[in-house]
């Protein structure tokens, strides 16, 4: 009996001695019930009468401020029976979210550059069309621009999906857009002409047309006194664009801006370029979050060829400090901003 009383303390002594100096405290699990925040972050496309898939690719965000790439799961359904941009649901971590989903139609999928012609011909209005595959132009007798939306067209989106569109001609421009309400996401233009012709990949004189999540890279040499003139865009008198989330690297510009052109430009990377050209009285609606790598001979240049300025000095330095410290060079008042501060008058 005295043994076992013996064993018995020994044995709550040491339970007693484990539990005051080696108590077992659970790390916390960051990723655990800290998501605050949900964002799809890929293209959802399904044909008419198709369904949804079952997970989407998304951003997370934690309580600490860091993201991650997360797989969310899709809930409930949406009407695929007509075209149109559907909004469904996403959860991950008891965390849910909206998205849109793109409904198109079987016959407005464009697979090779000899369908473009006919499906951009018989465009109606609300019409979403997909790019299949990879596509290339090049000058031939005869030819027109390839994406012409004309006006009075409505409600048109044209999704890349991921293509790559190369144009290697010296002077056709793949886009005339002049419809309202045309969205165009999701491209990989390539421009591998480096003559002096000048090229415009799109021509814009359209009014809400969006131009988003599209990659724009040519031949020009901003180093070597490279004359040959590759844009992204030219946006005509009238015309009101939202360029965003885009990238361009080694292009003459980005964009040529005319005067009375409504432009909102967010959120881009501008590389090897001699920057956005915007006439002096084209209407800055909204112009931040641009990045601006490697060599740009400007970033932003308010050009002289116009009558007046609607920017003086205080707008340039809001402009540089919106878009990164970005220099604008306001050539009708004759200043140069970096930073937020005016380095040359």
């Amino acid at each position: 009996m005295k043994r076992i009383a013996t064993a018995t303390i020994l044995l709550v002594l040491l339970l007693v001695t484990a539990c005051t100096q080696y108590i077992y405290v659970p790390l916390p699990r960051p990723d655990k019930n800290e998501v605050v925040s949900l964002t799809v972050t890929e293209t959802v496309l399904v044909e008419v009468n198709g369904s949804l898939p079952s997970t989407v690719k998304a951003t997370a965000e934690y309580e600490n401020g860091n993201e991650r790439e997360v797989t969310a799961t899709v809930i409930g359904t949406v009407d695929t029976s007509t075209q149109g941009v559907k909004t469904a649901s996403a959860e991950y971590d008891d965390v849910r979210t909206t998205f849109d989903v793109t409904v198109y139609a079987e016959e407005n999928v464009i697979n090779n550059s000899t369908e473009v012609s006919k499906i951009m011909e018989d465009l109606e209005d609300g019409d979403i069309i997909v790019i299949g595959n990879d596509m290339e132009f090049a000058d031939t007798a005869g030819r027109t621009t390839p994406f012409s939306i004309p006006g009075g067209k409505r409600n048109i989106t044209i999704i890349g999906n991921g293509a790559t569109i190369t144009e290697n001609a010296g002077s056709s421009n793949l886009f005339d857009i002049d419809g309202e309400n045309i969205v165009i996401d999701g491209f990989n233009f390539e421009m591998t002409n480096s003559s002096a012709t000048q090229l415009n990949l799109f021509t814009i004189q359209g009014t809400n047309v969006t131009i988003r999540n599209c990659t724009f890279s040519g031949t020009f040499n901003v180093n070597s006194g490279d004359s040959s003139v590759t844009r992204g865009f030219e946006i005509s008198t009238g015309a009101s664009v939202t360029i965003e989330n885009c990238e361009f690297r080694n292009v003459r510009q980005p964009a040529y801006i005319n005067t009375g052109a409504y432009v909102t430009i967010l959120n881009n990377v501008i590389e090897n370029t001699r920057g956005w050209n915007i006439l002096a009285d084209a209407i800055i609606e909204q112009m931040e979050g641009n990045s601006f790598e490697g060599t740009n001979a400007e970033d932003i240049c308010l050009n002289s060829d116009a009558a007046s300025t609607l920017y003086d000095e205080a707008d340039c330095i809001q402009l540089s400090l919106d878009n990164n410290g970005c220099r604008v060079n306001n050539q009708e008042l004759g200043i140069i901003v970096e930073n937020g501060v005016v380095i040359s008058e």
